[in-house]
This record gives C-alpha cells, sequence and structure tokens, in this order.
C-alpha cells in the first residue's frame, strides 16, 4: 500500500511539474515578443525584470 501510495504521489507531482513547465515557456516566449516590441529604452529594465523572474521560478524546481 505504501509503495502504491508513493507511486501515486510521484505521478501527481510529475502532473502537477510537467504543465508549469510549459507555461514557463510560453511565458519566456511572449516576453521575448514583447521585449523586441519595445523600444531600446524601455527593453533593457524588462529584461532584468524577466531574467530575476526565470531564475526565481528556476530553482525550486
Amino acid at each position: 500500500n505504501m509503495v502504491d501510495f508513493s507511486d501515486e504521489l510521484l505521478k501527481i507531482v510529475v502532473d502537477q511539474r510537467g504543465p508549469k513547465q510549459g507555461k514557463k515557456k510560453m511565458k519566456s516566449r511572449t516576453s521575448v515578443v514583447l521585449n523586441q516590441s519595445r523600444p531600446a529604452g524601455s527593453s533593457s529594465p524588462g529584461g532584468v525584470s524577466s531574467s530575476h523572474a526565470g531564475v526565481q521560478s528556476g530553482s525550486p524546481v
């Protein structure tokens, strides 16, 4: 029973991680598009904030 329970927990964790990684990829793509559409002056601070967010969201994973 304990083994089955741990297996189910593992599956749940994997299922939860999968969609999150996909969303992260989508967010990174949209942020790149936004940075490209912005002028050079406003894109530089946006790039810094997006890079910090990527580090924070990537560390727990």
